[in-house]
């Protein structure tokens, strides 16, 4: 399982939707209580959920992993996880409630600077007040510091977020090939 991380307007949502189409990940279809943008399908962006739904949820130990911002909550289900080629968005706080379950992931932070992000989240259209508040989110959350944590790290600058997604495609299909022989590995390390 693949779990990229990084601040709001780094690509990382764009980057998911081209491993999934070209290089055949699989995103499981994370739930949430909040309001769906216009542009956004039940069950298929999202499984959108009240608060109440999401809470007796939690009683039955539903969710694998769950996290809030923005005033609403984000989960993936304990069957969400299980994809064998799944790809995940997640924050730190999910990324170790996983890791500290269990679940082996590989963790690729998507690297971009600031301004191209605001530049980025203005362009979708999102409010000054709400572009301001996420800056605010992703500094609190210490998530630009999970850089130096990350299994990998792959910059996302370009307009062009198919390189990101190649990228990422090249590190993962690497990382199979090792997997699959530690034979292999070890004339790897050598070479």
């Amino acid at each position: 399982m693949i779990a990229l991380i990084a601040p709001a307007g780094a690509g990382k949502t764009t980057i998911m939707s081209i491993l999934c189409k070209k290089y055949g990940y699989e995103k499981p279809i994370s739930w949430t209580t909040k309001k769906p943008r216009k542009e956004e399908i039940d069950g298929v962006d999202y499984n959108f959920i009240t608060t109440e739904a999401f809470y007796q949820l939690e009683k039955t130990g539903f969710w694998a992993e769950f996290t809030k911002f923005n005033g609403a909550y984000y989960a993936y289900s304990v069957d969400d996880i299980k994809m064998e080629n799944g790809i995940l968005t997640l924050d730190i706080e999910g990324i170790n409630t996983l890791t500290n379950n269990g679940n082996k992931l590989t963790t690729i932070y998507i690297d971009v600077d600031e301004r191209t992000r605001e530049e980025r989240i203005r362009l979708r259209g999102d409010p000054e007040e709400a572009i301001a508040k996420r800056a605010l989110e992703d500094n609190e959350s210490g998530i630009s510091n999970f850089k130096d944590k990350a299994d990998y790290v792959v910059n996302n600058e370009s307009d062009n977020p198919q390189d990101a997604a190649c990228e990422i495609y090249a590190i993962m299909h690497s990382e199979m090939k090792c997997s699959n022989s530690d034979f292999n590995c070890k004339l790897l390390d050598e070479l």
